[in-house]
């Protein structure tokens, strides 16, 4: 592997809106293979069947955070990468479901407002670290449930290709569930 530098950067132009839009969660054995990058532009152009199910944050909730971590003198270098999001409400179905999602190694794709695709734990997996059930406490507070996802891969997270009309429409053999049809 070579570790010459390619290019430089100048600063671009702004107007970019941060934060996730939505978040969502595969079965990790579901995506391990059949994830293809191209070769040129490094974004992820193909991924095998599986399902994605799509969890909707609350506006301003969500976050998808990478941070290196290098230890120079044991010549370690590896991706710490965070997801957090709010699923507001607290109800029987998601506290049912949110059980397993706390117990499954996960692929999470994060949707931002910019609709760009960020694919976290291809590798080696993420895993659900803190679920939060928050009643609050005032009458405006929020009621629901916070919740963290980490992985620690050796590469940042992946883009996915730009998609055309709705999020996952150019990958085929992929199933939302809910898809875009259904609303909340």
């Amino acid at each position: 592997m070579s570790c010459t530098l390619t290019r430089g950067f100048t600063l671009s132009c702004g107007g970019e809106m941060a934060g996730v839009k939505e978040v969502f969660f595969a079965n990790w054995a579901e995506v391990a293979s059949g994830v293809t990058e191209d070769g040129t532009t490094g974004e992820i152009d193909a991924l095998p069947e599986f399902t994605l199910y799509r969890y909707e944050c609350v506006r301003n909730s969500g976050s998808c955070d990478t941070t290196m971590n290098q230890n120079v003198d044991n010549s370690s270098l590896f991706y710490s990468q965070v997801v957090t999001l709010r699923l507001p409400v607290l109800s029987a179905a998601k506290k049912k479901e949110l059980e397993l999602l706390a117990k499954a190694k996960l692929v999470v794709f994060v949707r931002q407002y910019n609709d760009q695709i960020l694919m976290v734990g291809r590798t080696d997996g993420a895993y659900v670290t803190s679920l939060l059930a928050n009643t609050g406490k005032a009458k405006g507070d929020f009621t629901g449930y916070e919740i963290t996802i980490e992985a620690q891969e050796p590469a940042q997270p992946f883009v996915l290709e730009a998609y055309t009309s709705v999020p996952f429409d150019n990958f085929v053999d992929v199933t939302l569930s809910p898809d875009y049809t259904v609303t909340s």
